[in-house]
């Protein structure tokens, strides 16, 4: 499931905490620069953090950006949980042979801690805009992973959830 909002914001607020800086000033400099994240803009959650920091004309220390990068990691692999009958839909998928591959806008962290989740073993590829540089719905995500599992765009079927406007990207392909 998605980040809620509400829980998201409280862990922006610990790393704010952790970070010294102010709380909200803090979470909207975040939120504000998804697209930078996404799009592989800050590489790292530290770059971002920096960049954020910046705005705010603040200067912590190596360890309270440590302690915040940790927070962020944290958040992202409890987020990682599957809803209760993914696995088992994908074991369905791949017990007929299909290939798989999971096209994401996401932040840095996944990318890190991609391997370590559930589903992980379920994918045959991985296309995460934060690597790639790029945000549903552009053609060249879906493209790419058409390429990474070696199947032709119409031979292919999108399963999403439909936000970022990734269903007609998928259709367009």
């Amino acid at each position: 499931p998605n980040f809620s909002l509400s829980a998201h914001k409280d862990v922006l607020r610990q790393m704010a905490a952790a970070m010294g800086a102010p709380a909200e000033p803090f979470v909207e400099g975040w939120l504000n620069t998804f697209e930078e994240r996404a799009t592989g803009i800050f590489p790292t959650a530290r770059e971002n953090l920096e960049a954020v920091c910046r705005t705010l004309n603040i200067s912590p220390a190596e360890h309270q950006y440590a302690a915040a990068v940790q927070m962020r990691l944290d958040y992202e692999k409890l987020h990682i949980v599957p809803r209760a009958t993914a696995l088992v839909t994908l074991r369905a998928i791949k017990s007929l042979g299909l290939k798989t591959c999971l096209v994401s806008d996401c932040s840095p962290e996944l990318p890190l801690i991609w391997n370590e989740t559930p589903f992980a073993r379920w994918f045959d590829a991985t296309v995460f805009s934060c690597c790639v540089k790029l945000r549903k719905p552009n053609p060249k995500l879906y493209l790419e992973a058409c390429r990474q599992v070696g199947v032709p765009p119409a031979e292919c079927v999108d399963v999403g959830g439909g936000g970022s406007r990734e269903l007609s990207g998928a259709t367009q392909v």
